[in-house]
């Protein structure tokens, strides 16, 4: 009996406690759905008052992450672990949605619920006609030959010489499979200009093409998606795509270097994120989904630029065990952070870098800039205009020798620069810049072995191309192979002009001193044509100063008080002082 009490009294206390069991779940489950539904609600409020950008975010995320099959995958390489790395080993097992990565705090849950397309300005874009998109495949299957690989690269108008310099620098000395795609009907036509020969062919019909993209701004981020639009059109057509930017230069063949055989993707490092501008895709599934999935970003979040549309979809692929990347040696593979800055690299000849494959001409804004950086550094070849070959053109030399302090030398060399292009217009010679000190740059390009700066690295290049395009030439212009002969070995002697204005200085008794007849204001407009334009000096082909200290004060007498009885000589004295005015900006290296 007593037995019997106790398993009656055993089933009661079991029954009982299932109960509240189940009474604690059912609870704490509706508790949930409505904490759930409270954060919906002030979702949808945020949404509408403060918070627009981070829901968009949030947004957009949600929008490319469908759920995936249920595959296996290896698990993939980390993003920025060099190729040579060991990649950790997978624990997923398939069609599981959640689980933890092992020796990590990270917990992956399964995917989210796609949300259905949404037609936008932007996704327009990317359409083309069915001539078009054969053409397209034409050239690229053409291009591929043998071994299956195509370098792929997109211009527009505002960008041909960018394009005929990559052309010239890196796709013709190496002679690798390469296909430019015109986004916008005058692109390929103008390249051609520059390089007869080139492989172009129009596949988009954007109408802003005429009009260069900064970084950062709305028309570079949709820019920036035509190269994730060529890429998968490529992969489809089961080739391996090789993107490669106009701002980049090759010193030796890529492929080679790009050996990750079990890698869907092999990018660039950017710093902090892989860098969109230079990465291959090889024709996989997981290559095909991760630009599918891109795509679908860029036509419903305009804000994303293709760089940030497809890390956040390798992130997500990679940690669903999707796809295998891995980052290219940053040695080897230096972005514009890694090899002007950390190297060190100023003008020509400041560095050898035996281990760089490529260099990527980013971290700095404005096309104008990018293209003077690569004068000064050697790595331009674009002849347009004669702009290196042309025998007849005379030019203008002068130095910054003196150290006036880290307040004053700036100014000192600010007007010595105005001084040097009113004389080259007065004289109509080309002004080959100086070097100039680097009193107050952060930036580790200073840092070169001559601690020297070029012009970009106090002044706006875009302001001063604005006014002076064509009127000056880098600081190692005369180093480059392409300027003739006859002009390299045709340079005066150094000549200093003294002025009342003029710092004391030692120069060398080498230099011809030059002295005005009134050394208060310093010489005029008569003295100056009088010695360079129809003297012994006026037939070198390089005019060179010592230096144009203390000049500005004369050039500023010169344009105040023009005594020509010639009303449009008098307008152009006028003008030429405003456009000094506008040309010289400040900024700093980077142009920000």
């Amino acid at each position: 009996m007593d037995m019997l009490r106790v398993r009656s009294l055993f089933v009661f206390v079991l029954v009982f406690a299932t109960s509240v069991t189940f009474f604690i779940c059912v609870v704490v489950t509706l508790h949930q759905q409505q904490q759930r539904r409270q954060r919906a609600v002030s979702a949808d409020a945020v949404a509408a008052t403060d918070r627009p950008r981070r829901l968009a975010k949030d947004a957009a995320v949600a929008r490319f992450t469908p759920p995936f099959p249920h595959e296996s995958r290896p698990h993939p390489e980390n993003l920025f672990r060099p190729p040579s790395a060991k990649p950790a080993q997978s624990n997923r097992t398939p069609g599981t949605g959640t689980q933890r990565q092992q020796g990590s705090h990270f917990r992956f849950d399964s995917a989210l619920p796609a949300l259905p397309p949404k037609k936008t300005n932007l996704s327009r874009a990317f359409e083309t006609d069915r001539k078009s998109a054969l053409a397209f495949r034409e050239a690229v299957e053409r291009a591929a030959g043998c071994d299956r690989t195509v370098f792929l690269s997109t211009v527009d108008s505002a960008y041909v010489m960018m394009a005929a310099n990559l052309y010239m620098t890196s796709f013709a000395p190496f002679g690798v499979n390469y296909v430019f795609v015109g986004t916008d009907r005058g692109a390929c036509r103008l390249l051609r200009v520059q390089v007869p020969s080139v492989v172009c062919v129009s596949y988009f019909a954007d109408t802003d093409g005429n009009r260069s993209s900064n970084w950062g701004s709305s028309n570079f981020r949709r820019k920036t998606h035509y190269k994730t639009k060529i890429v998968l059109e490529t992969l489809r057509m089961g080739l391996t795509a090789v993107i490669v930017d106009l701002d980049i230069v090759f010193f030796r063949n890529p492929l080679p270097f790009m050996t990750c055989a079990s890698c869907d993707v092999q990018i660039q490092s950017d710093v902090s994120e892989g860098n969109s501008g230079f990465y291959m895709a090889r024709p996989t599934n997981a290559s095909i989904e991760l630009h599918d999935r891109a795509m679908h970003i860029a036509a419903t979040n305009p804000r994303l630029s293709n760089q940030k549309a497809l890390g956040q979809t390798i992130g997500i692929m990679r940690r669903r065990r999707r796809i295998r990347t891995s980052t290219l040696d940053r040695k080897q593979f230096p972005c514009g952070v890694k090899y002007y800055e950390d190297m060190s690299v100023m003008f020509t000849g400041d560095v050898t870098c035996d281990d760089c494959v490529i260099v990527h001409n980013n971290w700095i804004i404005s096309q104008d800039a990018k293209i003077y950086r690569f004068k000064e550094t050697g790595m331009w070849q674009v002849d347009a205009g004669g702009y290196y070959t042309d025998p007849d053109r005379k030019y203008l030399a002068y130095g910054n020798p003196m150290d006036f302090g880290r307040n004053a030398t700036l100014g000192e060399e600010k007007n010595a620069l105005r001084a040097a292009l009113f004389l080259g217009a007065l004289l109509n010679r080309t002004v080959i810049l100086p070097a100039f000190h680097c009193h107050g740059c952060v930036y580790g390009a200073c840092r070169n072995p001559g601690r020297r700066c070029a012009l970009n690295t106090f002044f706006r290049i875009t302001s001063f191309d604005q006014e002076f395009s064509g009127l000056y030439r880098e600081h190692v212009f005369l180093l480059h192979p392409k300027v003739p002969d006859s002009v390299k070995r045709n340079q005066s002697g150094e000549v200093l002009i003294c002025s009342g204005a003029l710092p004391s200085m030692i120069v060398g008794s080498t230099v011809q001193v030059l002295m005005a007849a009134n050394t208060t204001s310093g010489p005029t407009e008569k003295e100056l044509l009088d010695w360079f334009d129809t003297g012994s000096l006026a037939e070198f082909a390089v005019l060179r100063f010592h230096s144009l200290y203390g000049m500005f004060q004369s050039v500023e007498f010169i344009l105040s008080s023009s005594s020509s009885s010639s009303s449009n000589i008098q307008d152009w004295y006028k003008e030429f002082a405003k456009r000094l005015s506008r040309g010289l900006k400040r900024t700093d290296y980077r142009q920000y």
